[in-house]
């Protein structure tokens, strides 16, 4: 734990790559995708919540475990960020997967 990239936005663009990645180093469509999907979850989440730095939207370095109010704070906060991902990931998914859905149709189509 460095305090720095919250781990929420971490577990996140892991979770885009997982859904939209691939094991192809040629695939570069997906490649794309995952690095725009990615990009739009952290400016939405910066947006949000003002920053994806854990230090910044805790209001201390989480490593600093006298700060007063530490586990109040984490357990208050922590569970609002997590929140706010989800809703930002499912809004993610549903545009793209619409979009993945309107590629196949059509190739679906050209045959």
């Amino acid at each position: 734990m460095s305090g720095d990239t919250c781990g929420v936005v971490t577990g996140a663009v892991l979770l885009i790559g997982l859904k939209y990645g691939t094991c192809d180093v040629n695939d570069r469509i997906s490649k794309s995708r995952v690095y725009k999907c990615a990009d739009i979850f952290i400016q939405k989440f910066q947006v949000r919540k003002s920053s994806t730095k854990c230090r910044e939207l805790l209001g201390f370095d989480i490593k600093s475990y006298n700060h007063p109010g530490h586990d109040e704070i984490i357990s208050r906060r922590c569970p609002e960020f997590v929140n706010t991902a989800m809703d930002i990931i499912e809004e993610i998914m549903r545009n793209e997967d619409g979009k993945i859905d309107q590629e196949n149709k059509k190739e679906t189509d050209a045959y």
